[in-house]
């Protein structure tokens, strides 16, 4: 099971895209979030992944494990 979660922005720098699911990061007070995600998902035995380029938009695909 896939779900994917995407939009039309400007897309994410690749310096942050690094961080994206690290413990406390965030930028201006936003993204904080996405570390409890990956736990979250990871706990159920599925993955997260961030797509992103310069003015392609971001993507995120939450895979999880058939049965799950």
């Amino acid at each position: 099971h896939t779900l994917f979660f995407k939009d039309n922005g400007p897309g994410i720098k690749p310096e942050i895209l690094q961080q994206l699911f690290e413990q406390y990061y965030t930028t201006e007070g936003h993204g904080i979030g996405l570390n409890f995600c990956k736990i979250v998902i990871e706990q159920m035995q599925g993955e997260i992944q961030c797509r992103s380029g310069k003015d392609n938009g971001t993507e995120f695909i939450v895979t999880f494990p058939k049965g799950a």
